[in-house]
């Protein structure tokens, strides 16, 4: 890797850290570096491919670790010498891990890392093919095991969340519709978020999104409608009626385009 795609990787980790995914972009991203972003586009096609780079090259690493360290036989791997390399190798990673896995937890990176630690799981015990359950098996295992090097990344200490503490925050009856559907029809990111503790996090956010939203829909529409103060005055029951439908119209919209999704 040349040095402008390192310094471009490094600023993206430094700022991820920092700030919301969602809230990042290639302008901001190429005055830290600093680099054009004319030269940004030689490399990558937005902040997704990059990202999703560094995950790549992240969980390569461990996939050539493994590859080492079983030498021709995953079956008769030292399972104790793989955990300790891969150990170091997170350490000497240490940033990107932390971002990924602390800081603001990457779902698509926990994901990959979980396929190959599920695909390991398969080589090393052939014979738990055959096990009931065996999907859950692994995903309990591979869980504990990015857990596990969680904890190491953090360590002992205490880290301030100035934040008010989630269980003040109310999920709300947005959040209540969106945490049922991600049980019911997205149950793999459904534990995703339970197991990285952002489940309380995302629906109560996604509550407050809705709810503005929510708002600034029925102001369109009234305007929109000639739904006014005006005609609460002149016609009461029609204004009420206008509202009720508006009301209707606009929380389908809400269900489409944030709730069922």
């Amino acid at each position: 890797m040349n040095s402008t795609k390192r310094a471009i990787q490094t600023t993206f980790i430094d700022l991820y850290r920092k700030k919301s995914y969602d809230q990042m972009n290639v302008k901001e991203l190429c005055v830290q570096t600093p680099v054009a972003r004319t030269t940004f586009y030689e490399y990558y096609d937005n902040l997704g491919t990059l990202k999703a780079e560094i995950e790549d090259e992240l969980i390569g690493g461990i996939l050539k670790i493994a590859k080492a360290t079983a030498g021709g036989s995953f079956v008769e791997m030292n399972l104790n010498v793989f955990f300790a390399q891969t150990l170091d190798y997170i350490k000497s990673h240490w940033e990107e891990n932390y971002a990924f896995l602390v800081a603001q937890p990457n779902l698509a990176y926990i994901a990959k890392w979980k396929d190959a630690i599920k695909y390991h799981f398969r080589l090393r015990f052939p014979e738990k093919d055959a096990v009931p359950n065996r999907g859950l098996i692994m995903e309990v295992i591979a869980s504990a095991v990015i857990g596990a090097y969680t904890y190491v990344l953090v360590g002992d200490y205490y880290v301030p969340d100035l934040k008010l503490p989630e269980e003040r925050r109310p999920i709300g009856h947005w959040g209540r519709l969106h945490q049922s559907y991600l049980k019911l029809h997205r149950p793999m990111l459904y534990n995703e978020l339970i197991l990285s503790g952002r489940l309380h996090t995302v629906v109560a956010d996604l509550n407050e999104q809705a709810a503005d939203r929510l708002d600034l829909i029925i102001r369109q529409m009234m305007k929109a409608e000639g739904v006014t103060e005006a005609m609460k005055a002149e016609n009461q029951m029609l204004w009420v009626q206008s509202m009720n439908s508006i009301r209707c119209r606009a929380e389908e919209i809400i269900k489409t385009e944030l709730i069922y999704c």
